[in-house]
């Protein structure tokens, strides 16, 4: 009865998609550990403090699932610009 394969889920509302364009300026590449590789949340937890990020780590590079996360270089959203973004666009929302 708790069977939900049948369910697709489509983010409809994510922060990251909403503000592509807007985001995109702030990517940039970086080489990345293999202590990291298919470890996304880790990464986000070491590069922008929370690990709330992962799913964006994974979408800016094209990654499905996490077992894709395990190439050298990737891109990321710099940290300080992606923060400054974040903060901008849910002040706007009236999310803060």
């Amino acid at each position: 009865s708790n069977d939900e394969s049948h369910i697709f889920r489509t983010p409809w509302e994510d922060f990251f998609i909403k503000y592509k364009d807007e985001l995109s300026k702030c990517i940039q590449i970086r080489a990345i550990n293999e202590e990291v590789f298919y470890k996304p949340k880790a990464l986000s937890y070491a590069l922008y403090g929370t690990t709330e990020l992962w799913l964006a780590l994974l979408r800016v590079n094209g990654f499905k699932n996490i077992t894709e996360f395990h190439a050298p270089f990737i891109k990321v959203y710099e940290p300080t610009a992606v923060k400054e973004l974040i903060k901008i666009f849910f002040k706007r929302e009236g999310k803060i």
